[in-house]
């Protein structure tokens, strides 16, 4: 604390400290001795600044402790499976996307949800089925699909399901949710784009008569799910996904060895997942399909009781800088390393970079003063590890909304690092009109980032925030590959 400041707290400790005295010794019957004047009206100033002063240093002392420990994380930011010092090839390392699919409630294709947040429309709507603690209906994000009725029809496309271990152990305790049987009806719109695009590009090369050194293509599925969801209903995921994309493939069965594996907890895990495989497969030289794919549904009255006692669920008054529940499911397709598309064929791909992960110590919605640090941190080592100027970012894609604390966190790193960008026309906070999207926020991120960065042939950076602690940022340029 400067000079001045101390003794303009001594000057305001003794104005008090002296009115408050003399108001006590108005009813006083007795005289005021000699001691008294110097009791009170000098060494209790005193005593009270200096009680004052070691406040100050002790919250002090806590403010520079909390800083010190968000500095740390934000120094361990670091790349997924950070490679070994001095492979910088390695390091700049790129991951193709051929293919995306979403289903949102206002979206069937990746470019109607860069839309939708750019009009800001449509607005969440009083939910019909899902109420607050005080009965009340609650602001919501919802499909018009009935996936409840049209669960039956899916199950039917993967022959002997309900036979299966799987759904036998989803039905010993006591079947489905209501959120998983929506987000099951996500998932399956999201994939078809991928699950075609496979199935054409397959019989494309089958017509070119082009022969593999493998009898059989590795295609590696990796989904992410709400870390709420139990083993059973994780478990009868992957067997769905699995048998959905065996159907699909099922003209060219010989070709492909489909492997699916389930990432339970963020998006941010799922991407340190895939990055650690496809990684693997490209030291070993095994060229691998990769097909990633995150679903999730709040649209659920136990989803919604759960946010209410955590506090963090939007209700105004009380609590305005809540979540909105939502739905979605997001789909991206990888190509294996060294792949091409045929040249007649029409190719809209571009390039992720490897993404750079952190954690916060403290959770996002926690109260006092917002800091950015680290996804600062990440969004700098993104930048590094594509070798981008931040100058040259077009355009920044995250799922944060426009409410909470995400968007101050958010503008402190955009007023740092991207000055030049226009918070209106080059900035899309996605949850702002999709809602709070859970494990699937960031993969929808990257499907929207990869549609405009197809378009507009201009990198831009994606930013997820959806979790209350993991941070993750990578960059998407279009273009001929980094590797």
């Amino acid at each position: 604390m400067s000079i001045g400041r101390s003794l303009f707290l001594l000057l305001a400790v003794c104005c008090l400290t002296w009115l408050g005295v003399l108001w006590a010794w108005q009813g006083r019957t007795a005289d005021v001795q000699e001691a008294d004047l110097v009791k009170y009206l000098v060494l209790l100033p005193i005593t009270l600044f200096v009680l004052a002063l070691a406040a100050r240093w002790a919250w002090n002392g806590v403010r520079s402790a909390d800083a010190a420990s968000q500095a740390d994380a934000a120094a361990n930011a670091a790349p997924a499976a950070d490679p070994p010092a001095g492979n910088d090839a390695e390091r700049r390392r790129t991951w193709r996307v051929v293919q995306t699919g979403v289903a949102l409630p206002m979206a069937e294709q990746p470019q109607d949800v860069l839309d939708a947040a750019r009009d800001g429309e449509p607005l969440p709507q009083p939910d019909a089925e899902l109420v607050d603690t005080q009965g009340l209906p609650v602001l919501s994000v919802r499909s018009a699909q009935d996936w409840h009725q049209e669960a039956d029809s899916l199950w039917q496309e993967v022959p002997g399901f309900v036979q299966s271990a799987a759904w036998r152990a989803l039905d010993n305790q006591g079947g489905p949710s209501p959120a998983w049987l929506r987000a099951l009806g996500m998932a399956h719109q999201a994939l078809q784009p991928p699950l075609q695009y496979l199935l054409e590009w397959t019989t494309e090369d089958a017509e070119h008569g082009a022969v593999h050194e493998r009898a059989a293509q590795p295609l590696r599925l990796l989904l992410v799910c709400e870390p709420t969801w139990s083993p059973a209903e994780q478990e009868a995921m992957r067997e769905l996904v699995l048998q959905w994309t065996a159907h699909a493939l099922a003209p060219h069965a010989e070709r492909w060895e489909c492997l699916a594996d389930v990432v339970g907890g963020s998006s941010e895990a799922l991407w340190l997942k895939a990055d650690q495989v496809l990684l693997s497969a490209a030291r070993m030289g095994q060229p691998m399909w990769g097909l990633m794919l995150g679903m999730s549904s709040s649209l659920d009255q136990t989803v919604v009781d759960r946010w209410s006692a955590q506090g963090c669920l939007l209700v105004q008054p009380d609590q305005p800088r809540g979540r909105l529940p939502s739905e979605a499911a997001a789909a991206l397709l990888l190509a294996p390393e060294g792949w091409a598309p045929w040249p007649d064929a029409d190719d809209h791909s571009v390039y992720l970079h490897r993404p750079a992960v952190a954690r916060r110590d403290k959770p996002i919605e926690a109260p006092g003063k917002v800091d950015h640090l680290v996804l600062q941190a990440v969004f700098d080592q993104a930048m590094q590890t594509a070798d981008l100027p931040a100058e040259q970012v077009a355009n920044v894609i995250c799922d944060a909304d426009s409410h909470s604390n995400r968007a101050t966190e958010l503008y402190g790193v955009a007023l740092e690092r991207m000055p030049h960008l226009d918070p209106v026309e080059d900035m899309a906070l996605l949850a702002a009109v999709t809602g709070h999207l859970g494990c699937a926020s960031a993969l929808v991120s990257v499907a929207a980032a990869a549609a405009w960065s197809a378009k507009e042939a201009r990198p831009c950076v994606v930013l997820s925030q959806a979790d209350a602690h993991d941070r993750m940022a990578l960059v998407i340029k279009p273009g001929v590959s980094a590797n």
